[in-house]
Parts: structure tokens; C-alpha cells; sequence
């Protein structure tokens, strides 16, 4: 049997550590969980003796064993174990808590265990995750070296090499998107075609396929094969990378979107379900109020409306104070707009201000069309005056004011449009007016009297 993690780490504790470890759980912790107490009596007095079953019977003496959840009660254990080495060891060097559970580890000569929390390390900003790697390399290599292979050493700094260059080739490419900045990096090509050679790297056949999505005419294939790597093996990627390639495998669902190709919308919905749920889309514990709008109007758009309203409220938690009040707003109304709680909407946006320009120009967006909806037609034209006036005084791009302006004209003609051949003239008009971010809802609109 696999000697399992808590036993590995209690092991390397000395005797005064494990009696230091006892008061942390009874004293300095408390409340702790009883089995953790329990069990923590079990492995102290089993020395090297330990079972699984005396283990659970230890913890629950009247109930027949359960594998699941004794490692639910080991994994529990082990959590507090490893705080208590983290802080102990934070005491000792100052290091930074963050990452000193892996460095614990490493010095009480546990490399593979300290490998694996740092894979799993959440890290705060890209200097973090480059100490990171290097560290991971260090403990991998030290691994290797143990059973003196030396090719199996080079073989991984070249794997090692080879991811990070690829991250920082996808980076510069989605940096020149956002800056129009263009990085030379030298040897790209060369690293790109030997990336095919990994065939059995996640991290690397992610990024090959991840940077083939943005240079290929036919990207599709490749989109595909990353969109499998990520169904099957997110598991397997630590959170820096993990982030990137699920932000590549969304944009180029957007680009998609963008283009008209909708059954991109659910696979790019499916995405930003997953990141959530692996909390791969979080920087710091914190998500983006951008991502937070755009995974909530997407699920809106495909009717999911359940699981939009129970994220609207879960994920508000995750943003950052500056932001709450606005995008929770902003958010819960577009629910209830799209649930046609027309009523409910336009409470909320009656009620909030909103700093954002754009934010609130989306805002006067719904309102325009709840009051429509509510057949509002004369508190409807005072307020399209007062949106014109206000799109007209706001200092945005041309291509921003020219697409709520849009909106405003094409909603004033639908007002008075009174005869089918009315309504039929006006879809041709929306059909061929860009831009216009609210088509689909004036066609849907007109499309009612054709």
C-alpha cells in the first residue's frame, strides 16, 4: 500500500513537534473536529504499525469502515498538520506563508510531497509563479538525481524550458491584441514545432494548441484538441497555466461568437462553468467583474437561468469591493429582465447609480427595453431623449456611441411604426445597421408584427 501523505509528513515530525502539533490542535486551533484529535492518538501511538482499519476504528468505533470517509478525516488532518508546519516554519526563516508548506515539506526531505503542493499552489502575480517553476525544477531534479539518472535530469529541464517559453510566446500574443505591441522572442518557431515532440506533456500539448488557435487560418482542430485536454486533464494543471489556456480557449469561443457561429456560446459557457468550479478563473480569491458580467449574460443567453441567478449571488462574493454593488446590480437586473420580471428590473435601475460609463450605458440599455416591454410608451420617449442627450455629452469612441445611438434611433421608428409594411421596412433597416449590440432584440421585437 501507498504510504498515504499525513502519515509521510507526521513522520518527519520530531517528538517535541508532534507534542507542539497536540496543543496547536487542542489549543491554538480549537474548535478542532474530535476524529482529528482522534486520530491524530492513533498515529502517535501506532508508530510504524499503521492501518487503515484500526485507523477508522480508532475514529469510529460503532460504525462499519468506510474508505471515503476515513480519507475525508485524513485529508482534514492533514490540512491542519500542514498549517501547523507552515507556520512553524514561517516563525523560524520569515519565509512567505504562502509558500512555505512546500518549502517545509522540502526540508524534512519530502520532495515529491513538497512537489506536489507546489503544483497545486494558487500564485498571486507572474513573479510568483516564475519563483515557482524554479523551485519545482529544483525538487524534480533533485528527485531524479537520487536514483542517478542524468539523462532523466536533462530530459526534464528540457520539458521545463520548453513550457515556459511556450507560456510567455502565448502571453506576447495576447498581449498584441490588447497593446498592438509586438515581442520578438527568439527561437519562437523552433520552440513551437519541437513542442510536438511532448506528446505526453499536458502543460506543453496545451500551449502548443493554445498558441495554434491564434496563428492558424484553420484553428478549429486545434481548438478541439484543447478543449479535450482541459475536459479531461485540468486536474493535472497547476493554476498558472491552467488560467491560460482556459483564457485562450474562451477568446477564441468569443472570436467565434463574434463571427456568428452560436454553438460557440455553449462551449464557452461550459468553460467559464469549469474555471469557476476549479476556481481557475480567481486571481488571489478575487474574480474579475468583467468575467463576472460576461459568464452571467452568457448563461442568461442560453436560458440557464437557475444556475445564472445562484452565481450572481455566489460569485458577488469574489469581487472586489470596488465593484460589488455595481456588477451585482447590474447583473441581477439583466435576470430579471430576461426572466420578463420587467417590474423588478426597472426597481433596480431606477435606484442605482452607476460610475461606469459603459456599465451604465448597458443599464439604460435594459431600461429602454423594459419600458417597451411594459408597453411604457410614453415614459419611453422622455426617456429616449434624455439617453441621446446623455450617450451624446459622454467621452467614448466613436464606435461606442454610434451603437447605443443606434438603439435609440431604430427604437424610436419602431414607435412609429403602425402598418405590417412598417414593421417589415424596419427589419430590413436592423437587419443592416451596424454596430448594434441589441439586434437580436429589436428583430425578436419586430418580428412580432410581420
Amino acid at each position: 500500500m501507498k504510504t498515504p501523505k499525513l502519515l509521510q509528513v507526521f513522520n518527519s515530525l520530531t517528538k517535541q513537534e508532534k507534542e507542539q502539533f497536540k496543543k496547536y490542535l487542542t489549543v491554538e486551533f480549537s474548535p478542532t473536529p474530535k476524529h482529528s484529535i482522534v486520530l491524530y492518538n492513533y498515529l502517535n501511538s501506532c508508530g510504524n504499525g499503521f492501518n487503515l482499519e484500526q485507523a477508522w476504528q480508532a475514529t469510529n468505533t460503532a460504525k462499519p469502515y468506510n474508505n471515503n470517509s476515513l480519507r475525508k478525516i485524513m485529508f482534514d488532518l492533514c490540512e491542519l498538520l500542514e498549517q501547523f508546519i507552515s507556520i512553524s516554519e514561517y516563525i523560524k526563516n520569515g519565509l512567505k506563508q504562502g509558500s512555505s508548506v512546500s518549502t517545509a515539506l522540502k526540508n524534512r526531505q519530502l520532495n515529491k510531497l513538497a512537489y506536489s503542493t507546489l503544483t497545486q499552489q494558487k500564485t498571486n502575480n507572474e513573479l510568483d509563479a516564475y519563483q515557482n517553476a524554479q523551485e519545482l525544477f529544483l525538487l524534480q531534479a533533485t528527485n531524479r538525481e537520487k536514483g542517478n539518472n542524468l539523462q532523466e535530469v536533462i530530459n526534464y529541464l528540457e520539458e521545463f524550458y520548453v513550457v515556459e517559453k511556450l507560456k510567455w510566446i502565448l502571453t506576447s500574443y495576447s498581449q498584441k491584441k490588447i497593446t498592438q505591441t509586438q515581442v520578438t522572442i527568439y527561437n519562437e518557431s523552433e520552440t513551437i514545432k519541437r513542442a510536438q515532440l511532448f506528446t505526453l506533456n499536458i502543460k506543453i500539448q496545451g500551449y502548443y494548441n493554445a498558441i495554434k488557435t491564434i496563428t492558424e487560418a484553420n484553428a478549429e482542430p486545434y481548438y478541439q484538441t484543447l478543449e479535450q485536454l482541459l475536459a479531461h486533464h485540468t486536474h493535472q494543471l497547476p493554476i498558472i497555466h491552467g488560467k491560460n489556456l482556459y483564457t485562450q480557449a474562451i477568446n477564441y469561443c468569443i472570436k467565434q461568437i463574434n463571427a456568428g457561429n452560436k454553438i460557440y456560446e455553449k462551449k464557452a459557457f461550459e468553460l467559464y462553468k469549469k474555471g469557476l468550479e476549479n476556481a481557475i478563473l480567481l486571481d488571489h480569491n478575487t474574480l474579475s467583474h468583467f468575467t463576472y458580467k460576461n459568464i452571467i449574460t452568457l448563461a442568461l443567453k442560453l436560458k440557464e437561468f437557475n444556475w445564472a441567478f445562484k452565481a450572481i449571488n455566489t460569485y458577488k462574493n469574489f469581487l472586489s469591493p470596488l465593484f460589488i454593488n455595481s456588477y451585482f446590480n447590474f447583473c441581477l437586473t439583466l435576470y430579471y429582465f430576461e426572466i420578463k420580471e420587467y417590474k423588478r428590473a426597472l426597481k433596480i435601475l431606477t435606484s442605482v447609480e452607476y460610475e461606469d460609463a459603459l456599465l451604465s450605458l448597458n443599464a439604460k440599455s435594459i431600461q429602454l427595453k423594459a419600458y417597451y416591454e411594459q408597453a411604457a410608451f410614453d415614459t419611453l420617449e422622455y426617456f429616449l431623449k434624455s439617453f441621446k442627450s446623455y450617450v451624446k455629452r459622454k467621452k467614448l469612441s466613436d464606435a461606442i456611441k454610434a451603437n447605443f445611438l443606434n438603439l435609440i434611433l431604430l427604437t424610436e421608428k419602431l414607435l412609429l411604426c403602425n402598418q405590417k409594411e412598417d414593421f417589415e421596412a424596419l427589419q430590413n433597416t436592423i437587419s443592416q445597421t451596424t454596430p448594434l449590440s441589441s439586434k437580436e432584440w429589436l428583430l425578436n421585437v419586430v418580428g412580432r408584427y410581420c
